[in-house]
């Protein structure tokens, strides 16, 4: 059984009840070797990277378990790739909410029989990571796993809001 660490998101006060009664249930029925919480993308990337940083880096059963939702994915997984590894640290992902950009990419239609199956995980599945470099003025480099924007689909969002 993979050894996990879980990188949960503390949404806010409008969390619904099933995403935290969730939560309550991977925690109490999931084997796992350390957890933590984090309230935004930033934290969660500072989690990721020591994470990267302070777990051996050889082949093993390690997992970091991502609860949250697409940003959060894409937090742990640039924290992650922050740090040079020999062995890359795989990545499990339950969105908190069904209706993610990424969540058709997992053919996860309930989250009911999920704890049971990341107990029977035996080995990693590779996935593509898209990578993009920066130019001047910020020479940055971010990946991606299921879609990038360059702001338009935000700006369209505060748009609709108004």
């Amino acid at each position: 059984m993979p050894d996990f660490h879980i990188i949960n998101i503390v949404q806010d006060k409008h969390q619904d009840i099933q995403s935290a009664d969730f939560v309550s249930h991977v925690k109490n029925s999931l084997k796992f070797s350390s957890w933590y919480e984090a309230t935004f993308d930033a934290e969660i990337t500072f989690i990721a990277k020591k994470l990267a940083k302070n777990l051996p880096d050889e082949s093993s059963n390690h997992v970091i378990l991502v609860l949250g939702n697409d940003n959060t994915l894409n937090a742990v997984l640039n924290g992650l790739l922050s740090v040079e590894r020999q062995h890359q640290l795989p990545i499990s992902y339950i969105p908190l909410d069904l209706h993610t950009n990424f969540t058709p990419a997992l053919h996860l239609k309930d989250k009911t029989n999920v704890v049971p199956q990341l107990q029977q995980i035996h080995h990693p599945k590779f996935l593509n990571i898209g990578k993009i470099c920066g130019d001047i003025p910020k020479q940055q480099t971010k990946y991606f796993i299921s879609s990038v924007g360059i702001g338009f689909d935000t700006a369209l969002t505060e748009y609709k809001k108004n």
